[in-house]
């Protein structure tokens, strides 16, 4: 299977599904506010086995390329209740396809953890948003969120004490 690559340029991504896992050639490494908090997604390659509205909740049911589930089973997310599962906006396209067509799906190591699935299946270009997955950029996201400079100030010798120095 073909990797796919992150473009920076929303033009240049594959933006919406295609008939086939190939035509998927690169996905938008999309810019997010600095203050929004999440864990690592990883981009993968998905066949949508179906795409529908249940209680008002989308429900995408797919196949991950490459992984060897069964035809008739496939996996299930309710995309906008599971965000500690599945990125449910772009830059995922699966949610915008319909049965058989081939989309992206930035899923978490839990719901691989959870599912068998094994992360050297992912489309390629590493963790989305970048660094995501790494405690000091929370950290530092953190900082930033934090207004009061006393309670700054308290975090910051917190950390000093309890991260490995460099020398």
């Amino acid at each position: 299977m073909e990797n796919a690559d992150k473009t920076s340029r929303f033009m240049e991504s594959t933006r919406l599904p295609t008939a086939s896992a190939g035509e998927l050639t690169a996905w938008w490494d999309r810019s997010l506010p600095n203050n929004l908090a999440y864990s690592g997604y990883l981009p993968f390659k998905v066949k949508i086995a179906g795409n529908t509205i249940e209680d008002g909740v989308r429900v995408l049911r797919f196949f991950v390329v490459g992984h060897p589930s069964p035809a008739d089973k496939p996996f299930e997310l309710k995309l906008q209740l599971e965000h500690s599962h599945v990125w449910p906006d772009l830059p995922s396209t699966a949610q915008l396809g319909g049965k058989d067509q081939f989309g992206f799906l930035f899923l978490t190591p839990l719901w691989l953890s959870n599912n068998a699935v094994p992360e050297s299946l992912a489309a390629g270009g590493g963790k989305w948003p970048i660094g995501a997955a790494l405690a000091p950029a929370l950290a530092l996201q953190l900082l930033e969120a934090l207004q009061d400079e006393g309670v700054r100030q308290q975090v910051q010798q917190l950390m000093a004490e309890h991260l490995p120095s460099e020398g």
